[in-house]
């Protein structure tokens, strides 16, 4: 991830005050419209980048136990935007690209010692330290999740509403039944290295998601279609649909 640095233009500090009068506080509208002034403001004044321990990565996942509408809280955690992506190990570019974005960010918070750190944290057990997880993702009494057998996993969260499109880019919201868990998504996270008095790891933030297929619904069986039902004619009661 890239930030901006020391004083900025008068024209770039008025281009982030306009982005951060739109829409209300907290909203998908103010959060597109910032992102886009940075992007802006980067593009122009490249001198004011600088590199922070973070790395954005979008990758091909199943979707599960998603709560990406409204945020959620989680075993007595704060309420967030989270979900699991479920990856195929026979996806060998998918892997190989998450595994060289976690390492990266390693490599700039710890330096010469990143690769030793990197080891411990992946090594699994009751907690992985890290957002891509090679090993399937495990009830209480250890076996594995419905979807996650012989599959590895990403745990990502935010606790803001993640940016979620169609296959046409164009918004969804949840009345549009998609995305769920069960469909598969191009899922856009942001790894960024932790290390503070609340531990030490490589997390993931849900930055986006972009529905790309149905599949089957964890919850049983796919969304209902439009074409699975037929016009209702002025007077007909529940008794005729049976």
């Amino acid at each position: 991830m890239s930030r901006l640095i020391g004083k900025l233009p008068a024209a770039a500090e008025a281009l982030l005050k306009e982005a951060a009068n739109t829409g209300l506080p907290g909203s998908l509208i103010r959060r597109i419209a910032i992102d886009r002034a940075y992007e802006t403001i980067a593009k122009s004044h490249p001198e004011m980048l600088k590199r922070d321990t973070n790395m954005k990565v979008n990758f091909l996942a199943r979707c599960a136990f998603i709560n990406v509408f409204e945020a959620t809280a989680i075993d007595g955690g704060d309420p967030a935007f989270n979900g699991k992506f479920i990856v195929d190990p026979a996806d060998k570019a998918t892997v190989k690209k998450l595994d060289e974005a976690m390492l990266a960010v390693a490599k700039e918070k710890w330096g010469a010692k990143a690769q030793q750190v990197f080891d411990n944290l992946v090594k699994t057990g009751k907690k992985p330290e890290v957002g891509f997880v090679k090993e399937p993702y495990k009830n209480k009494d250890g076996g594995a999740y419905d979807g996650f057998e012989d599959m590895f996993y990403v745990t990502a969260k935010s606790s803001t509403r993640p940016l979620l499109i169609d296959r046409d880019k164009t918004p969804l919201v949840q009345s549009d039944g998609r995305p769920y868990s069960g469909c598969k998504a191009i899922i856009q996270v942001e790894f960024w290295a932790q290390d503070n008095k609340w531990g030490r790891g490589i997390r993931a933030q849900l930055k986006g998601l972009q529905f790309h297929s149905d599949g089957d619904a964890f919850s049983g069986g796919a969304p209902a279609s439009a074409d699975d039902f037929d016009d209702i004619a002025d007077g007909v009661d529940a008794g005729d649909l049976a």
